[in-house]
């Protein structure tokens, strides 16, 4: 322990005069703002990188082979988060409070890990504001409970960061802040509310801990420190978030993250898990060494850091950094292990992607922003790369079936419609694949369901039209036009098509009746097909 101090003293001496001028000024809560030195500029596609660089050698080249590139996958079916959340969603309340408690009952007989119970309750950090009266509800529903006052508490505390948002606090208008306070004291109220109730329960603590650090008040943050303790002496967590109160970007310093490590190192030696503490200091330098874009720096103090003991936040860290290192066989080997400890976390899906693109793994990387989405949905660099990934498989679908590979087109248009399944044209392409192909059935199922997401699209009525023609189903595609001009009735071009299936169909008077609307609406085709039709019944 004591080499590692000294080597800790050298560290904090060159730090601190290298770096430690205006890092204090970085503020930003909202983890999900990536690292930059400008960490306010505009959402950007996220652009693949089509080849790697010969510079990178061997270790990126090879993993560029398909069949070397492994990703590991845990099944989300088993996530806290999603049960949870999907319990929030319906309104099951009591369901949600037994949900909780039988959380808590596992944790404080060690059956649960402290990391998996604490990223259980991230299920309660959405981003949107209107699921505010779903928490009221709940705790209007339940008010003698603890969990809905938690909950609200952790909703609360996110919301507030998202109207703060994540720009450098000298950018930050006063209003914004003025928000972030309004919340972070809802928050406290909250969460003051559930340990009234429930006086041992950590996640409450803990989130007093996370308001106490954004507040700078660093003697309310080790009050809670020392509570907190006497209810699990051995808990990672809660030390870590009040090594976190102590960094430069919080208003401390690296002294005093040492000299509380030096305070602590009687408990690291007797609970084995707390030996990552020690690597903090370096996973801090890490941070701050990204944001000035030195990744190669970073990485050092990242694998630093990793020295004593692996820690999923870390090598997602270290993984994140290795893509922008364009060091892509380490990034995907660091963000495998983040997900294999905790799979729960949709920042490491989003980066593993961003990592899987750069290595021209769309499968695998449409996997993974699939997940990152479910985890949430409202991480719009994730919904970014959703949209750029549905437009590239989009576009290899269209260039397989003009070349008449229409066998692949339509594997393409279908990776494009799980990711974007309310894209009426996707469906219309396949349908097309699928008409090239003479599998009318299919064709028509697609055109159905484009119909259905996308009621408005001319175009897509026009093509049912032409597959229930030629299955000589007329009345099924009166039906569709005539859904379309309910919608649409100043739409002239619907009208002649209603009136020409009619005509098909040997109903000329309806045939008539139709084209002269068309005609009447201007339409040179309904002109056309009423003067050709009027005659017919004199």
């Amino acid at each position: 322990m004591k080499y590692f101090l000294l080597s800790i003293i050298f560290f904090v001496l060159y730090f601190t005069i290298a770096t430690f001028s205006e890092i204090y000024k970085w503020v930003d809560e909202n983890g999900y703002i990536p690292f930059s030195d400008k960490p306010h500029s505009t959402v950007q596609e996220i652009k693949p990188q089509n080849t790697i660089k010969q510079e990178n050698e061997e270790s990126n080249v090879a993993i560029n082979k398909k069949q070397n590139v492994t990703v590991s996958y845990k099944s989300l079916l088993n996530s806290n988060v999603l049960k949870l959340r999907s319990m929030l969603k319906k309104k099951e309340f009591n369901a949600l409070n037994e949900a909780i408690a039988q959380l808590d009952a596992a944790y404080k007989s060690n059956k649960l890990s402290e990391d998996t119970y604490f990223t259980a309750f991230d299920a309660f950090n959405i981003k949107n504001e209107k699921l505010s009266s779903t928490f009221d509800l709940w705790v209007s529903s339940t008010p003698k409970a603890y969990q809905p006052y938690l909950a609200r508490g952790i909703f609360q505390y996110h919301i507030g960061w998202l109207h703060r948002g994540g720009d450098w606090s000298s950018e930050t208008k006063d209003e914004k802040k003025l928000q972030l306070s309004k919340y972070l004291s809802k928050t406290s109220d909250d969460i003051l509310k559930s340990l009234n109730i429930k006086d041992d329960s950590m996640i409450s603590y803990y989130y007093l801990m996370r308001v106490a650090t954004t507040r700078g008040q660093q003697d309310e943050s080790e009050q809670l420190l020392r509570k907190t303790l006497k209810i699990n002496a051995s808990s990672y967590r809660i030390r870590a978030e009040f090594l976190r109160s102590l960094t430069p970007r919080w208003g401390g310093s690296f002294e005093a993250m040492q000299a509380y490590l030096i305070d602590a190192s009687r408990a690291i030696s007797e609970y084995p898990q707390l030996k990552v503490l020690e690597g903090y200091i370096y996973n801090e330098a890490g941070d701050i060494r990204m944001i000035d874009k030195q990744y190669n720096s970073a990485n050092d103090y990242f694998s630093k850091s990793l020295e004593f003991g692996d820690y999923h936040a870390t090598l997602f860290k270290r993984g994140k950094n290795n893509n922008r290192r364009e060091e892509y066989a380490d990034s995907l080997r660091d963000l495998n292990s983040a997900i294999d400890m905790n799979f729960e976390k949709p920042l490491y899906y989003y980066w593993r992607a961003r990592t899987l693109i750069s290595l021209n793994e769309f499968d695998k990387a449409m996997n993974d922003i699939q997940a990152s989405i479910q985890l949430d949905p409202y991480y719009k660099y994730s919904q970014n790369t959703r949209k750029w990934l549905a437009a590239k498989f989009h576009n290899e679908a269209y260039t397989l079936r003009e070349s008449q590979n229409n066998e692949s087109a339509v594997d393409n248009y279908t990776k494009a419609i799980r990711l974007d399944p309310k894209n009426g044209d996707l469906y219309q392409g396949r349908a097309r694949a699928h008409i090239q192909e003479r599998d009318l059935s299919s064709a028509l199922a697609d055109m159905k369901k484009a119909i259905d997401v996308d009621p408005d699209n001319y175009h897509h009525y026009a093509l049912i039209d032409y597959i229930l023609i030629k299955n000589n189903d007329y009345d099924q595609t009166i039906k569709y036009w005539k859904q379309y001009i309910k919608r649409h009735p100043d739409d002239g071009r619907a009208y002649v098509e209603v009136g020409g299936t009619y005509y098909r169909k040997g109903d000329i008077k309806s045939a008539i009746k139709y084209a002269k609307i068309s005609a009447d609406l201007g339409n040179l085709e309904g002109i056309e097909a009423y003067e050709k039709f009027k005659h017919m019944i004199q």
